[in-house]
C-alpha cells in the first residue's frame, strides 16, 4: 500500500514539473527562468532515476537546502562557488544524519572563510551537527563564535540559550533567550524557549 501512495505521489509530482514547463514555456506573460530551471532539474532527476541511472549528489538537493536555510547562509561565500558548494554538501550530510562528515567538511572549510559571513554560516552548521551529537560545550562555544561575528544572530541565541539551560548555566540562558525575541521579535522557537525557562523556574504567569 505504501509502495502504491509513493508511485502516485512521484507520478504527481513528475507531472506537476512537467506542467510547471510548459506552461511558463507557452503560456505564461512573462517566464519564471527560475521556476522552470527547477522544475526541468527536477523532471531530469526522476528520468535519471526511472532509467536506474544513479547521480552522485542531485542538485536538486542543493536547491532544497539553500532555500531551507537561507536565513542563515546570508552572503556566505556567495563570490567562491567553490567554497560555497562544499558548504552545501555539509548541509547535505547534516541532513543526512550524518553529523561527523559534516563537521570534517566544515572544519576544511573554515580556512577559505574571509568574510563575517563565511565565519557565521561555517560555525552555525557546525554548533548544529555538534548539538546534534550531544556535544553541548562545543556547540555553545561554536554558537559563540557565531555572535561574535553576527550579534542578531536570533536562533544562535536561541539554541545558545537552550544549551546554557541543559547545562544548568541558568541567567546566562535567560539572557539568551531575551537576547533572542529583542533581535527577532516573530521568532517563534526562541519565545517557545523562554516560556520554557520562565515555568522551570516556577514563573508559570509569564511563561504563559
Amino acid at each position: 500500500m505504501k509502495t502504491k501512495i509513493f508511485l502516485v505521489l512521484n507520478i504527481l509530482l513528475i507531472a506537476s514539473a512537467a506542467v510547471a514547463i510548459v506552461w511558463q514555456l507557452f503560456f505564461a506573460e512573462e517566464p519564471n527562468v527560475r521556476l522552470i530551471a527547477r522544475a526541468a532539474v527536477l523532471l531530469i532527476v526522476y528520468l535519471l532515476a526511472a532509467f536506474g541511472i544513479r547521480v552522485k549528489r542531485s542538485p536538486l538537493d542543493y536547491m532544497i537546502y539553500e532555500e531551507k536555510y537561507k536565513a542563515y547562509l546570508g552572503e556566505a561565500f556567495r563570490t567562491d562557488k567553490k567554497s560555497y558548494r562544499k558548504l552545501m554538501k555539509a548541509l547535505t550530510r547534516y541532513n543526512e544524519d550524518k553529523p561527523d562528515e559534516a563537521i570534517a567538511i566544515l572544519d576544511k572549510l573554515y580556512t577559505s572563510c574571509a568574510e563575517a559571513d563565511d565565519y557565521a554560516a561555517v560555525m552555525f552548521f557546525k554548533a548544529l551537527c555538534l548539538e546534534e551529537k550531544q556535544r553541548l560545550e562545543e556547540a555553545a562555544s561554536c554558537y559563540e563564535e557565531v555572535l561574535t561575528y553576527n550579534r542578531s544572530h536570533a536562533t544562535a541565541w536561541s539554541n545558545l540559550g537552550l544549551i546554557y539551560q541543559k547545562l544548568g548555566r541558568g541567567e546566562e540562558s535567560f539572557r539568551a533567550y531575551r537576547n533572542a525575541v529583542t533581535y527577532d521579535p516573530e521568532n517563534a522557537y526562541a519565545y517557545n524557549n523562554l516560556a520554557s525557562y520562565y515555568v522551570k523556574n516556577g514563573e508559570a504567569e509569564l511563561g504563559l
